[in-house]
């Protein structure tokens, strides 16, 4: 018997006809574009060209430490994986006279073989063996060729998703699922993102290889330290493997406990864990990981198909950072205009619309226009834009110049260049340079335009429609809440029997109790409306026998109506909660069926939903434009939880995210309403929430069953003058 590692040593020059054959038999390989079809034809061709009883081609698969069948033609014989398992590990395997194997080798790596079988006792020239080795290594010789393109479709695809405008998280687990085909890791992959201001890594997907769906630990919170940061920020691969007790081994101390921190899991063991920096121009957002069970798991070629698809990777966290930037701009603006809703001075209000619509949306300019009884436009308000001189006439009614004609036609004007807009009626804002772009919307009331509120940009800028639509609600609540303020007197006669049903529908939403004893948790909440029917609401209800729900919302809007839409939201939640739906597609689903109704009235819900789990003791929860939780860990300093979203009514089609936290013993969790964000003391300073925060770090909550009272205490301590409604609900984790 000859042994295979002999074998494959022995390879020579072909005779000239067998030369044309490899020839042939490469050219035709090389029209082959995927590695399962190029095992298949060249099984096939190696039985025809060496006259054989069968061949067959198996791949190694050094995670799992077998041999894997991928192609055969004829009759082979059985194939014994340890000896196939031998001869890829050099162990020189001692074949029968009528069977040869030849290695498959990828960059130098040994990634399969050849088996060729003559019929039964039939001997192998040496010649035949020569022959085998040169067709094996024209096979060898399309690997990496395949590989790349592998690579290269993964690409494809995934900057195909992004031009696409895919939601962010679909193209995380694409990538993932990518690198699963590529790489092979057995254990599990993950995407993280990096928070600069916090220095930490929150998971937000995570492929495990044995089980279906996303990841429970989806939303986990990771801190990293500086010097692992500045390690990171090379934008170099990474690799660590698991030593003698447990003790991770990298290159540097700070990525043994970057490695360390990664290991999510311990059941089954993470034994080996490669990563890869995400950098988008200079800048740290997160990082892939890739870990496996076995310590010899990952080598270069991984590396570098993590790299590869870590710019794709990058791009798609950019613009998920950017969405969710849109995201929390826009809802802040809605908020605000909820707020100037509720203002009673109409001179206040109009002085803070253009400051606060250049401060949310960061844009140059704006200004408020309003159509008098002889149709000319005249200036409310403005901030960013040089005071016109005042003996300048106000915008005559004229369908021939841009701003009269928004208000003349009622049709938005979006102008990318003011430079190239002959009709604008202020060119001297153009030509210097002060303002580039517009965005003109007419404010209707009722179906009647009653004015135009222009923003302007300094740098080109398209408007998208997302932007036109919410700047268009802001407008109207703008309108609304000038017409309020001139009105309320004549209203308040008529609104008291009004304000009555509206007090019966509140108190009816709310829960008859204060206080909840849900087995591992204790809940207290608290509301106190400014008006005497308030637009706040919270509610605790089960989901089943180990679930409860926790809502806490606010609608624009006071009084019956506003009540009316919190009931409609909150018996939509409550209705179908029961079957099991996650918080985020809940609020999806409540958000299209309140749209149809709630945008006409141009007001929206936002509101903060969670699944109370008194079994695993964690909180599911997702955000549709309310405050963001506050989270007391017990011994730790509070911090914010931001998990953006719309308001309920402020897009039809909105997505919603949504985190998970488990608490424990000890630590306290706030849901409260903006009414403390926007709390003003005697020189208009709003609490805010760098204030709330301090509050609640001067008082931590941890097991102080008044501790709620005394943060309503210190807020309106704080608050001189008119305020908000104050809505707040506590969760503490008991011992």
């Amino acid at each position: 018997m000859r042994t295979g590692v002999e074998v494959e040593r022995e390879a020579g020059f072909p005779s000239e006809g067998r030369a044309r054959s490899l020839d042939e038999f490469a050219q035709h390989l090389r029209s082959v574009e995927t590695e399962q079809r190029l095992f298949e034809v060249a099984a096939r061709r190696v039985t025809t060209l060496l006259a054989l009883e069968g061949a067959a081609i198996l791949l190694y698969d050094p995670l799992a430490d077998r041999m894997r069948l991928v192609a055969r033609a004829g009759r082979l014989r059985p194939v014994d994986d340890d000896t196939a398992r031998a001869f890829v590990r050099f162990e020189r395997p001692d074949l029968p006279r009528d069977r040869v194997m030849a290695l498959l080798r990828r960059r130098g790596k040994t990634v399969g073989l050849v088996v060729a079988d003559r019929s039964s006792g039939g001997a192998w020239s040496e010649a035949d063996r020569q022959f085998l080795l040169q067709l094996s290594g024209r096979i060898s010789d399309e690997l990496p060729r395949l590989r790349e393109k592998q690579l290269t479709e993964a690409q494809l695809r995934i900057a195909t998703q992004l031009l696409e405008d895919r939601r962010p998280n679909d193209i995380f687990y694409h990538i993932l699922d990518a690198l699963h085909h590529l790489t092979r890791y057995d254990h599990s992959g993950a995407l993280l993102i990096f928070d600069n201001l916090k220095q930490t890594a929150q998971l937000r997907a995570e492929k495990i290889t044995w089980e279906k769906g996303k990841s429970r630990l989806v939303g986990l919170q990771m801190p990293i330290d500086p010097e692992v940061v500045r390690e990171l920020r090379e934008g170099t691969p990474g690799a660590a493997r698991r030593g003698p007790g447990g003790s991770w081994r990298a290159d540097t101390p700070a990525l043994a406990r970057l490695a360390n921190g990664l290991a999510f899991h311990t059941e089954p063991l993470e034994t080996a864990v490669l990563w890869m920096p995400l950098i988008y121009r200079d800048r740290l957002l997160g990082l892939l990981k890739l870990s496996s069970r076995r310590a010899g798991a990952f080598d270069a070629e991984d590396s570098a198909a993590v790299a590869r698809l870590s710019e794709p990777a990058s791009a798609a966290i950019q613009a998920l950072l950017e969405r969710v930037d849109e995201q929390e701009r826009l809802g802040a603006l809605l908020s605000v205009g909820n707020r100037l809703a509720a203002n009673q001075d109409s001179g206040q209000i109009l002085q803070e619309i253009a400051y606060q619509l250049t401060r949310t949306m960061g844009y140059q300019a704006c200004c408020f226009r309003q159509l008098d009884s002889a149709g000319n436009l005249r200036t409310r308000s403005c901030a960013g834009l040089p005071p016109r001189p005042a003996a300048e006439p106000p915008l005559r009614p004229n369908p021939e110049t841009l701003l009269a004609r928004v208000a003349h036609s009622g049709e938005p004007a979006r102008i990318f260049n003011l430079s190239n807009a002959a009709d604008y009626e202020f060119p001297d804002f153009a030509e210097s340079g002060l303002v580039r772009s517009l965005l003109a919307i007419p404010i209707e009331l009722e179906g009647q335009v009653v004015g135009v509120l222009d923003c302007y940009t300094q740098t080109p800028h398209t408007f998208a429609e997302d932007e036109v639509r919410v700047i268009s609600i802001f407008a109207t609540q703008v309108a609304l809440a000038v017409r309020n303020a001139r009105t309320i007197e004549k209203l308040q006669a008529l609104n008291t029997e009004l304000l009555e049903v509206g007090r019966e529908i509140q108190t009816s939403l709310l829960p008859p109790d204060n206080e909840f004893d849900l087995g591992p948790f204790h809940l207290r909440a608290r509301s106190e409306p400014a008006q005497e029917v308030g637009g706040d609401l919270y509610n605790v209800f089960p989901i089943n026998a180990r679930k409860w729900a926790v809502v806490l919302g606010d609608v624009s809007g006071k009084g019956i109506q506003g009540a009316m839409y919190m009931t409609v939201a909150t018996t939509l939640l409550e209705a179908r909660a029961e079957h099991g739906a996650t918080p985020a597609a809940l609020l999806a689903d409540a958000n299209r069926r309140l749209y149809p109704k709630i945008h006409r009235a141009r007001m929206f819900v936002s509101l903060l939903y969670g699944a109370l789990d008194t079994q695993d003791r964690t909180l599911t929860f997702s955000n549709a434009g309310q405050s963001p939780l506050i989270y007391c860990p017990r011994g730790g300093e509070p911090q914010f939880l931001r998990v953006p979203g719309l308001p309920l009514g402020a897009l039809e089609d909105a997505k919603y995210q949504q985190g998970i936290l488990r608490l424990q013993p000890g630590d306290a969790l706030l849901l409260y309403s903006d009414g403390f964000i926007e709390a003003r003391n005697a020189e208009g300073e709003p609490l805010g929430y760098d204030g709330l925060l301090q509050l609640v770090a001067d008082t931590p909550p941890q097991n102080d069953p008044e501790w709620l009272d005394h943060l309503f205490n210190a807020a309106l301590s704080h608050i001189s003058g008119d305020r908000d409604d104050l809505t707040a609900l506590v969760i503490h984790a008991l011992e």
